[in-house]
């Protein structure tokens, strides 16, 4: 989780894209993954945000 929200924070979204099926496999839940993004929303900005899953 911490690998996740980090990537999200530096803008390595297509790493942080390859790193879920990994982190689904090691036991984070698909509810996990979802409160990360949120909370990345709320301490990054919605724009960069939109910007980084817009692609």
């Amino acid at each position: 989780m911490a690998i996740l929200s980090t990537l999200l924070g530096c803008q390595g979204i297509d790493e942080f894209k390859a790193m879920i099926p990994a982190a689904l496999n090691f036991g984070v839940t698909p509810v996990e993954v979802k409160e990360i993004v949120y909370q990345a929303v709320a301490y990054l900005g919605i724009p960069d945000m939109f910007s980084a899953f817009g692609d």
